[in-house]
């Protein structure tokens, strides 16, 4: 008994391991420079010219991983994005343990467990980005608009993403060492690329909204395998 009684008071005794933080900042592009609002000046593959006047968009389900592809910390909460407002570029993980990571793992979107009416906050911009209850319910994971032309008059819009199975989910290798002072990250997040790659994405023949098309939404979802790009540690 006496021995047991020891044992655990060496372990209540027992040293926390060290953490730090990992700050991600996001630098918002168009074409590889950076997004400028209101403005017809850039053109799509499908030979379209456009502008971006709404971008806002959801971050959850972080994972970061060490060499074993053991998960050494997550956080599954949503982080809101607005392209205009440099104060929501910046995503901050405190209480990280100390020590070498290899992966990163994130959603663009929301991950289903809370991808859930009335899940969020109730602040102006999550109640903007609410999900019809009538089409599946939870928040649009992507709210992207603005005009096209190829020849005047433009016309307006809407790339709206929403609904399970359409969240983008992404992986990077990105090695580093968490340390107490923290970790700062960049990376570039290009509005182009949603048009882009592997989809050309026409208005001509897929319309200008996406919202509740799920073959739309499906080609959003694949081109938004490469609009985070350029990731490296400060």
């Amino acid at each position: 008994l006496i021995p047991l009684l020891l044992g655990c008071a060496k372990d209540q005794n027992k040293d926390p391991q060290p953490t730090g933080s990992i700050t991600i900042s996001l630098n918002h592009k168009a074409n590889g420079e950076t997004a400028l609002f209101d403005t017809i000046k850039y053109q799509i593959p499908s030979g379209f010219d456009l502008s971006l006047t709404r971008w806002e968009y959801y971050l959850s389900g972080f994972s970061f991983l060490d060499e074993n592809d053991n998960v050494v910390y997550s956080k599954k909460d949503a982080h809101y994005v607005n392209g205009r407002y440099a104060d929501t570029w910046d995503i901050i993980f405190n209480g990280v343990p100390t020590g070498v990571i290899k992966k990163v793992k994130f959603s663009i979107g929301l991950i289903e467990e809370i991808n859930i009416s009335g899940g969020l906050p109730n602040t102006p911009e999550n109640i903007g980005m609410a999900w019809p209850d009538v089409m599946g319910g939870g928040y649009h994971f992507m709210k992207l608009e603005g005009h096209f032309q190829k020849t005047p008059p433009s016309a307006g819009y809407a790339m709206h993403l929403g609904d399970n199975g359409y969240q983008v989910n992404l992986e990077f290798p990105l090695e580093f060492n968490v340390t107490t002072e923290g970790i700062n990250i960049e990376a570039d997040i290009d509005a182009l690329q949603w048009f882009s790659n592997p989809y050309s994405f026409d208005f001509d023949i897929d319309g200008n909204y996406t919202m509740g098309i799920p073959e739309l939404m499906q080609k959003l979802t694949d081109n938004g395998a490469t609009v985070i790009t350029n990731i490296e540690v400060k």
